[in-house]
């Protein structure tokens, strides 16, 4: 048999087997398309719903107030500068401000100083104002920024600190009505150039004045359990020894009490039109609980006094003198420098802290274990009308958080109301207050405002950086004085718990509640 007849059966049989091969071939190539097919899908579906994702987010973040156009970049610009301010403009921040109070132009109650464009002054800060307390507002809103807040937080934030109006008229009102309602009738008279309500008008640009504004009496005023705890208090001989000549006024608790009631008393026409004063709220304050009364004690003392306050573990430094004044210029004060009548440190500047709300009342608190103010200065004043409100609604057997009912809680949205209120500043202008402090100065007549804002260093020196950013040591020209956070309170509660203040409690120790009965 031949060569080429041996071969053609296989021949024969790979001509049949070719349409096969092929048809695998064929299904092959399809497989391939058809994966190809489905990658491209896959990936167009995750595109799509990548897109409708980020979509929703920036759509519901924005109602909720924590973005906003531009907030990529604003929180880049916030990360870069932690200690600068948070606006990314000062033209941004300048739209929310209403006009500054020109000083010693004629003030009216019924009359709103009028911008050039002849707007009420505070007519768009009272938009937020009112947001703030969650109620409606028809008034249209002209910047973005305004409809989410003062910060990146939104509205739920800034609401923390209270607010309650812009208007100075209506801030002058509310804190007028409270002395005349709820503080002996001497407080209120009207003729008395000394009394209570006259020299807290003296910090108003009113048409008259039948008072001047003061500065902060050189006596200082100290709280503690027993008379032996306070005159064995080992931080006591600091002040005298930087502040020779200083009168130090020592209140233990059952002088306090007696303090209270005595300066406080209703006299007998008050009593018969059955009003609540003073002593109605102190009495309502649990014995047992004496960390709310001393909160209480500091605040009715100084705005009826005048001085200082200092806790019986927070160590001087620095001589009153020099407290939140810029390095040197008490030696050598500039033309027109006038004595601030209020003085107050920062505490925390938590603003990007998250969790600031485990150790403090604000994330930007003021420090209420040692401040000084002038008799009648209106923060005294609020800070005393919040506290009494607050105690008021106290109920039986209900938790009491005492930071935010007599504690560093009202005294920093008095602080604050009153800056808003007098100086058109909010509480984000104070975070990284600079080392030599703050003080308004008016920009035509030079003249400095009332309060002094003294940085966190300044009486929380050598803290740590994680949760006091900025804190320096206490070597440090701005370290004023040094809270030991010794606690003396912390063994008045039979069961041996103490109740946690923010004045009285250490910087690793979480906010605490006690309840009243």
């Amino acid at each position: 048999m031949s060569a080429s007849a041996s071969s053609s059966p296989w021949r024969y049989r790979s001509i049949l087997e070719l349409p096969r091969v092929r048809r695998l071939l064929w299904h092959e190539e399809m497989g391939r398309k058809s994966n190809f097919r489905g990658y491209i899908r896959l990936c167009l579906v995750y595109v799509t719903s990548t897109i409708i994702l980020v979509l929703l987010i920036v759509h519901y973040a924005g109602h909720a107030g924590w973005a906003r156009p531009g907030s990529l970049s604003f929180s880049k610009k916030m990360v870069q500068d932690t200690n600068g301010e948070i606006w990314p403009s000062e033209a941004a921040r300048e739209r929310l401000l209403p006009p500054r109070v020109v000083v010693g132009q004629p003030w009216s109650r019924t009359e709103k100083i009028a911008t050039a464009a002849g707007e009420g002054a505070g007519s768009e800060r009272d938009v937020i104002v009112t947001r703030y307390l969650g109620e409606k507002e028809n008034s249209p809103l002209v910047d973005s920024q305004i409809h989410h807040g003062l910060s990146i937080h939104g509205h739920r934030m800034d609401a923390m600190y209270e607010y309650e109006t812009s208007d100075l008229g209506v801030y002058l009102t509310t804190l007028e009505t409270f002395i005349r309602d709820h503080l002996p009738t001497r407080d209120s008279d009207e003729d008395d150039p000394s009394s209570l309500i006259n020299a807290m008008r003296a910090y108003f640009p009113l048409k008259e004045q039948r008072s001047q504004k003061q500065p902060i009496p050189f006596k200082l005023f100290r709280t503690g359990k027993t008379f032996q705890t306070l005159m064995a208090g080992k931080y006591l001989s600091s002040f005298n020894r930087l502040n020779p000549g200083l009168n130090t006024t020592s209140h233990w608790d059952a002088a306090a009490d007696t303090w209270a009631r005595d300066r406080f008393e209703f006299d007998r026409n008050q009593e018969t039109q059955g009003k609540q004063g003073i002593v109605e709220a102190w009495d309502s304050l649990r014995p047992q609980k004496p960390v709310l009364k001393a909160d209480f004690w500091r605040y009715l003392i100084v705005a009826s006094e005048g001085g200082w306050y200092a806790d019986e573990d927070l160590e001087a430094l620095r001589p009153f003198a020099e407290w939140g004044l810029p390095q040197g210029v008490d030696e050598q004060k500039p033309l027109g420098f006038t004595e601030a009548s209020l003085v107050v440190g920062i505490e925390a500047d938590l603003l990007h802290y998250p969790l600031w709300a485990t150790r403090f009342a604000r994330p930007i608190q003021i420090v209420q274990w040692g401040f000084g103010a002038a008799r009648g200065h209106p923060v005294t004043i609020d800070a005393m009308r919040r506290a009494y409100n607050k105690t008021m609604k106290l109920k039986p057997g209900r938790t009491v958080d005492i930071l935010l009912t007599t504690g560093p809680g009202p005294w920093t949205s008095a602080v604050f109301g009153w800056l808003l209120a007098r100086n058109g500043r909010t509480w984000v202008d104070f975070h990284g207050v600079p080392y030599p402090g703050w003080r308004h100065q008016d920009l035509d007549t030079g003249e400095l405002g009332d309060i002094r804002i003294m940085p966190l260093t300044a009486m929380t020196p050598d803290r740590s950086p994680k949760f006091y950013p900025g804190s320096r040591g206490r070597d440090h020209y701005a370290a004023m004085s040094v809270h030991h956070f010794d606690g003396s309170w912390r063994d008045k509660r039979p069961s041996g718990k103490a109740p946690e203040s923010q004045g009285a409690k250490g910087p690793s120790q979480p906010r605490s509640k006690s309840t009243r009965a």
